[in-house]
């Protein structure tokens, strides 16, 4: 298998570019045996909506790719417009404007935009393989069949949630209920499922609390049978908003010829499953011997559990950096590897020394889209995830 990275016009990235002056478009793509798979990630710069998703349908008939998965991550004061900019746009050039994509609350650490960024993943289908969606009244699945696999991106989950609930603990056990009724519908489980993301309205307000429903879940379908044996996918759970409802839920499973193996720790990091987060570190998700490395939302969190480095925005970000170097090295994996990233921020300042610390070690420019969100502790001020294909 090869790796390239390159922008969508085709240039090769400058590496000595800030990590937060990205180009506006990156393409990364990865050679499998019968297919490719393609990452692109836009980020915000001082266009219109209507100029940014041109960009990026442009890009992708370029690309020549059945996406996956779809984040856009904006205001959703905003909603209508960038629906109906990537409406247009979309239309324009002959893609399917209803395909099912995630719009999260997000704001932009480099403009004052309506946009911060957008991330999509897919496929070029090869022989006997096949992208559909299937949409139902608990969600929406894009559901990847090729010979030997099927693989789901689960999403919409959080539709009209708040009718299901008025509590976020309520709301989130039936956001769990109803992802495993769409998995089902394809003959999944939860014990399918490599990464999830949990977008909290007010996660500062009830993480602990969110955490032992998610935990009291997992214990009732199987996932934390013994201590040994926890099969936990790799998750982010971060401050987000997708409509009325107080959580949303998307994730990745597969079955078949599939391989999951989690990561508990790292010389880094504890097993989060410890202080009664039901996550890994990470993932490697492999699929018919063709593998990929998703890095959980990862902080400033020590071995033991405990938060380090409290109101040192450049002590946090250089241990964020270590515990995902740490995940990518000790499976033999490099930042060019990373075919796609988030960034969240808390605040401006943290963003700022965020950007200083990446400078002073030369950080490569990464693929990632960047926002201000809360993390899931208070004193935390800054998280990264990360997805990193393997070369053969």
């Amino acid at each position: 298998m090869s790796l390239m990275v390159t922008l969508a016009s085709g240039r090769q990235p400058k590496t000595s570019e800030s990590p937060l002056t990205s180009p506006p478009i990156v393409r990364h793509t990865v050679q499998r045996d019968n297919y490719q798979e393609v990452y692109l990630t836009l980020t915000q710069r001082e266009e219109d909506l209507d100029a940014q998703f041109d960009a990026l349908a442009r890009a992708i008939v370029e690309a020549g790719f059945e996406p996956i998965t779809e984040k856009v991550f904006g205001s959703l004061d905003e909603q209508e417009a960038i629906r109906s900019a990537r409406a247009r746009a979309y239309t324009h050039h002959g893609l399917e404007p209803t395909r099912p994509f995630v719009l999260v609350e997000g704001a932009s650490t480099v403009a004052d935009a309506p946009l911060a960024g957008i991330q999509l993943w897919g496929v070029t289908v090869g022989d006997g393989q096949r992208v559909t969606t299937l949409r139902t009244d608990d969600g929406a699945t894009r559901l990847w069949r090729s010979p030997g696999f099927e693989l789901a991106w689960v999403c919409h989950t959080d539709r009209r949630l708040e009718e299901a609930s008025s509590s976020p603990r309520g709301q989130a056990r039936a956001l769990l209920e109803r992802a495993g009724t769409l998995l089902a519908a394809h003959k999944m489980s939860f014990a399918d499922v490599h990464r999830t993301w949990f977008y909290l309205a007010e996660i500062l307000d009830w993480y602990p609390e969110f955490n032992r429903l998610r935990s009291r879940f997992f214990d009732e379908v199987g996932l934390r049978q013994d201590a040994a044996g926890l099969q936990l996918p790799a998750s982010t759970g971060i401050q987000g908003r997708t409509g009325q409802a107080e959580c949303a839920l998307d994730l990745l499973a597969a079955h078949g010829d599939v391989r999951f193996t989690p990561i508990r720790s790292s010389s880094r990091q504890g097993p989060a499953a410890s202080y009664g987060s039901s996550f890994s570190r990470a993932a490697i998700m492999e699929l018919c011997g063709e593998k990929t490395l998703f890095v959980s939302g990862t902080a400033s969190i020590d071995d033991a559990g405990e938060s380090v480095y409290l109101g040192d925005a450049e002590g946090q970000s250089l241990a964020t950096l270590l515990a995902v170097a740490a995940l990518l090295r000790e499976r033999g994996l490099r930042w060019a590897d990373v075919a796609q990233g988030t960034l969240y921020f808390k605040t401006p300042d943290a963003a700022e020394a965020w950007t200083r610390v990446s400078e002073w070690l030369e950080l490569p420019v990464l693929p990632v889209v960047q926002v201000f969100a809360d993390i899931c502790r208070p004193e935390l001020l800054v998280e990264l995830e990360v997805v990193a294909p393997f070369r053969r």
